[in-house]
């Protein structure tokens, strides 16, 4: 199987120092120059996605997961930071990243302002990607009991952003598979310009 895209997003980030990182990522460059190569590997320092980007490094997505900050902070661990988290969506357009942003659709406490708002922040920074997908509630968090968002909205929020930005990279998620058996190819419909296709490996 061909691909022209590769991307890399890995679980347990703090196994994985920029050094381990850039030979990942020099490696595939090295291996195939031709394809392009995005991370999904969280905040981290500039000089770490500096090092990253000379590696070979072209894209990064780091989902703002929401644009409202008193909601960011409902849904997050106190010692994450909003602020942070924009300064890095900066700090990688700075660097010359094609920056992938994104959000959760349906996500606790989140309104019908707060989605309207999403599609100002997006016009606003401008990414060349944008991942979303809805809110899926489990059973091991804290919002074990909130409702999980919908693919109706999702789908419908899809249409808005490329209504948004014509010409954003726009993918239909794993999520959105996973909360609707035929969610990805009804993302497609809605216009988005790729699918995700999970692809695992346990060597580097």
């Amino acid at each position: 199987m061909d691909f022209a895209l590769l991307f890399y997003k890995v679980e347990k980030i703090g196994y994985y120092t920029d050094e381990i990182l850039t030979d990942i990522v020099k490696s595939i460059k090295s291996n195939y120059p031709d394809c392009a190569v995005t991370l999904s590997l969280g905040e981290r320092t500039f000089e770490s996605y500096k090092k990253l980007k000379n590696a070979g490094a072209d894209r990064y997505l780091l989902r703002h997961e929401t644009a409202n900050k008193s909601h960011y902070e409902k849904l997050h661990p106190r010692e994450m930071s909003f602020d942070n988290r924009i300064k890095c969506l900066e700090n990688l357009k700075e660097l010359g990243y094609q920056v992938g942003a994104g959000f959760m659709v349906g996500s606790p406490f989140q309104t019908e302002e707060d989605l309207a708002n999403e599609l100002l922040f997006l016009k606003k920074i401008n990414p060349q990607m944008c991942g979303i997908g809805p809110f899926i509630s489990h059973k091991d968090t804290p919002f074990k009991d909130q409702k999980s968002g919908t693919a109706e909205l999702t789908l419908f929020m899809l249409g808005l952003i490329r209504l948004t930005l014509p010409n954003v990279l726009l993918p239909a998620t794993t999520a959105l598979g996973t909360i609707d058996p035929l969610g990805r190819e009804k993302g497609i419909l809605a216009r988005c310009k790729c699918a995700y296709a999970k692809s695992f490996t346990t060597k580097c």
